[in-house]
């Protein structure tokens, strides 16, 4: 059987000690989700992202002007918890679009480019890059940018267990 778990612990961290385990068997496998990395993915501040030329937050969005190609940033002493290179990411954001298009960037490694608004999901694949998530507009652009989480999903096999404890692979 399958079984999600959310943790705002790390993978290897003793945080299924407590709690009713009967639900699980050895051979399940259980996926477990971190918390999201993104600080602000909302925009219900000015706060933790580096807005380039064009860029701006108010109103609980990032907003992009047209009139040159620039990117909003989350750095890496803004981000919640550090981007692994080779690590599948889930990123979960919202767009507004009246022209032109825009492309996120995880630790260097591009998404898929949109040109419509809307709400997406991408599987992206951390680069080597000391930007751990960009949004990077043509000169064109005009929207806005919201509700941005960024998390990782692992499966793992339960290979043993105790009364208290699950043990993993």
């Amino acid at each position: 059987s399958n079984v999600s778990l959310s943790s705002s612990c790390s993978i290897g961290d003793d945080f299924l000690n407590a709690g009713d385990l009967s639900r699980f068997s050895v051979n399940d496998i259980i996926s477990l989700s971190t918390f999201d990395s993104i600080t602000n993915g909302a925009f219900a501040s000015d706060a933790n992202w580096f807005k380039n030329t064009g860029w701006s937050i108010g109103s609980g969005v990032a907003t992009a002007t047209a009139g040159s190609a620039s990117a909003l940033v989350q750095n890496a002493n803004n981000i919640a918890s550090p981007i692994i290179e080779g690590v599948v990411y889930k990123l979960v954001y919202t767009l507004t679009r009246s022209a032109g298009s825009i492309q996120p960037l995880i630790a260097g490694n591009a998404g898929t480019s949109r040109s419509s608004g809307g709400t997406y999901t991408e599987y992206i694949m951390a680069g080597d890059s000391n930007s751990p998530i960009q949004f990077v507009k043509d000169a064109s652009f005009a929207g806005t940018v919201d509700n941005v989480s960024l998390t990782t999903t692992e499966h793992m096999k339960i290979t043993s267990m105790t009364e208290s404890k699950l043990y993993v692979q």
